[in-house]
């Protein structure tokens, strides 16, 4: 059993959250609509006028001086906003198109992505963007080269392309090279690159076009890892395929290299939030703990700050005693967020030095933004590359 001493708090007396956590850094939207920003700014995801490679930053920068922001997305060097008005907003990297303005030009500052509004939902894989509608539609652009725009082609694009013609689509997960989505009635939908079976239609074979995860309509919540995927059923019982070479599945078998199709992770229920990152699974049981699995080389595990071991987990290990945990955040290999009921942000994270993290505050007094139906899914997570 993990302790809880193993994280650290990062801010205090925060709500319930929307943030997101990127490769090597985060987002977050404070109660009075303003938007937030923490770590390494290589792609201007900061818009403080500076656009430097690996700078750090160990408090939160404020993103503009708008307060009207409504949900965030992060990527691998680019960051996706919304506004209460339903405009879409991007900023960083844009070397694939990943911004969505039309252009490969990046910004550090946010760029209107067209002049729709009605926008729901976003989220950001490394270099690709996926955003759904309030009429429910699905939109998709940035990098295609393992057809994970979902378009039918391996064309990457640099404005929105509606991903078929279907309005039903509910949520979106997405990483580096695939997605999943869950529609209105409940089905499981799934594009891009299969190479270890992370899409979940039993096959290897990259999709660029949503295919469907069998014939079940019963999901609830769905994560998306760099090679595996996570997701939940409206019973509580959680369910993961793809790549299981460090545990990731939580299955614990060691001789599974992957699935290619849903397989249950243990017997429990009552599962209400998941979250997948780059070799490890993060997920919090409906009695409020938290629980993780997978890669812990980096301590992603928070198995390591006061002398844990580094060791990989194959399933499930509880995070400590606390039972008050509502939403966990995974970003790439090394950077992971955890909110608890009384609003305080607790992260662990990787710093360089020898396979140990360093404890950093993220800010005092930082109260954020409540997501709409206590909503806290966090989206992606990476380690590899397009």
């Amino acid at each position: 059993m993990f302790e809880l001493h193993d994280q650290f708090q990062a801010g205090t007396k925060m709500t319930r959250t929307t943030i997101a956590a990127g490769v090597t850094h985060s987002l977050a939207i404070r109660e009075d609509g303003s938007l937030w920003a923490w770590g390494q700014n290589k792609g201007g995801q900061f818009d403080d006028g500076i656009n430097m490679e690996y700078i750090d930053w160990n408090a939160p920068a404020q993103v503009g001086k708008d307060s009207d922001w409504a949900a965030v997305a992060a990527g691998d060097s680019h960051a996706v906003a919304i506004k209460a008005d339903g405009s879409l907003w991007a900023w960083g990297h844009n070397e694939y198109g990943q911004l969505g303005n039309g252009t490969i030009i990046g910004h550090n500052a946010p760029a209107r992505v067209g002049k729709a509004k009605g926008w729901a939902a976003v989220a950001a894989g490394s270099r690709h963007t996926l955003a759904i509608k309030s009429n429910g539609s699905l939109w998709a652009w940035g990098s295609n080269e393992h057809g994970q725009l979902g378009d039918g082609t391996n064309i990457s694009r640099t404005a929105p392309v509606q991903v078929g013609s279907d309005k039903d689509w509910k949520s979106v997960s997405t990483d580096c090279r695939h997605n999943m989505a869950i529609k209105a009635d409940g089905s499981l939908w799934a594009w891009g690159a299969n190479d270890c079976g992370q899409l979940g239609d039993g096959t290897n074979t990259d999709r660029n076009s949503p295919v469907r995860v069998g014939a079940d309509s019963d999901w609830a919540a769905v994560a998306v890892g760099a090679s595996h995927t996570l997701a939940i059923r409206a019973n509580g019982s959680l369910w993961a395929w793809g790549s299981n070479k460090d545990g990731e599945a939580g299955t614990g078998d060691s001789d599974a290299s992957q699935y290619v199709a849903p397989v249950h992770v243990g017997s429990a229920k009552g599962w209400k939030a998941v979250s997948a990152g780059d070799g490890y699974s993060a997920a919090i049981s409906a009695d409020g703990s938290l629980w993780a699995w997978g890669f812990n080389i980096f301590a992603l595990l928070g198995s390591a700050l006061l002398g844990g071991d580094l060791k990989n987990r194959r399933t499930p290990g509880r995070v400590g005693a606390d039972k008050t945990w509502v939403a966990v955040a995974s970003g790439g290999f090394d950077n992971t967020l955890a909110l608890k009921a009384d609003g305080s942000l607790w992260v662990w994270r990787y710093n360089g030095a020898g396979g140990k993290i360093t404890p950093s505050k993220v800010g005092t007094e930082f109260r954020v933004l409540s997501p709409p139906n206590n909503d806290s899914r966090i989206l992606r997570g990476k380690r590899q590359t397009d």
